[in-house]
Formats: structure tokens, sequence, C-alpha cells
């Protein structure tokens, strides 16, 4: 049996149940087609290289597949893939004393990931220099996240070519159990509508997406 493994900040994604087939001149729409997605990169900042590989299954084996971006120089996590508008988002990390900006990718060739700007602070709850590493969309196309300081907000009315950066806080989402507890990754089951978050310390929540409130 093979492995495959990532070093680094790890964001995964599996899309599903859309198509999209509009063509846009900043990239088309990736669209839903059952890929999974992850995000892969070590240095953590702004302008660091960000890795985007698509995966496929073969039994035992998984084989990762580059998707190219560009510019390379965007380092991003917390990705979600909108099914409004077909294309995935997710967060910058912050430059310093910012907090992070917003980007949205599509399919190449050529620039396909855009810088949409600084978020909004939330109300006054997200800080300068908050990272974040999990992000999801939910039917509605209503983005969700997560900061490092188990923080959650979300963005509401990105259908490209609108945008909107303006952050809503939700509430503080406890991870729990010894060592680090931030979440690394969520994902909403499409199927029932509710979120759940994986923990850097390997502890699996639903997290309810009025309050915040996470049940382990």
């Amino acid at each position: 049996m093979k492995k495959f493994t990532f070093k680094g900040i790890i964001a995964s994604i599996f899309l599903v149940a859309i198509s999209a087939t509009n063509s846009f001149s900043q990239g088309t729409p990736i669209g839903c087609n059952g890929q999974f997605f992850v995000t892969h990169g070590s240095g953590g900042t702004s302008t660091s290289t960000t890795s985007v590989k698509t995966l496929s299954f073969a039994g035992g084996t998984i084989t990762p597949n580059v998707f190219s971006v560009s510019p390379g120089s965007i380092g991003f996590n917390a990705i979600g893939l909108n099914p409004v508008d077909g294309y995935m988002y997710g967060l910058r990390y912050p430059s310093n004393n910012n907090r992070p900006n917003l980007v949205r990718v599509g399919n190449g060739p050529g620039t396909n990931i855009v810088d949409l700007g600084e978020v909004s602070n939330g109300g006054g709850n997200m800080s300068d220099n908050d990272i974040a590493y999990a992000g999801c969309f939910d039917a509605a196309g209503v983005f969700y996240f997560t900061t490092n300081n188990n923080e959650m907000f979300k963005i509401t009315g990105l259908n490209y070519p609108a945008t909107s950066t303006t952050a809503t806080y939700i509430g503080a989402p406890a991870g729990g159990g010894s060592g680090t507890n931030f979440f690394e990754d969520m994902a909403v089951n499409p199927v029932t509508n509710i979120l759940y978050g994986l923990t850097f310390n390997q502890r699996l929540y639903t997290i309810n997406t009025t309050t915040g409130v996470s049940t382990f």
C-alpha cells in the first residue's frame, strides 16, 4: 500500500453536487465533480508558496496531481468551494499587523487566483495577525471559517463577480482536550447540513453555525 503524506499545514475539501460552465476573465469556475482537493505549504506567510493538489483514489493508493495556481507567491489556507458560483475561496495568511485577505481560485490557464482584499474585523472580534486554518461553505454559499484563536466567522454574499470581505462573528467553538486544540479543518455534510470540525489534536466536533457552540 502506498502512502501519500503532506508536510506542513493541510486543508482539505471534498467537492460534491454542482457543475458550473460559465467563463469568466479571471479563471473559470472549478465546479463540483466529486474531486478531493488539498492545499499544503511550509512557509505560512502571505507571500509563501501554497501548492494545490487533486487526489485520486484506487484501493489503498492515493495519487496526487498538481492543480496549477498562479501567481505562486500567495500563501493561503482555509479553503472551501462555493456551490453558488463554483469558485474555491480561501484566506491568505496575514501580512505583518494585518488581518487575513480573502482569495478566490478558479481554473486556469494563466492567472487563476485573485486577492479580494482584507476581511473586516468581524465586529471587533478579529485581531491583526489572526490566522485562518479551517474554512468551508454551506449549500447557500455562506463561507464559514475559524481562526487560530478558535473564533468562528462567516462571510455571505460571495457570488462571482460580486465580492464581499465583510466577516460576521459567530462565536468561539472550544476544541477541548490537551495540547493544541484549534480547528484545522471543517466541512458541512451536504446531506444533513451539519458542520463538522477537526482539531489539531485530532478531536472531532459538530459546530453550531448560529452560535459557534461545539459538541465533542
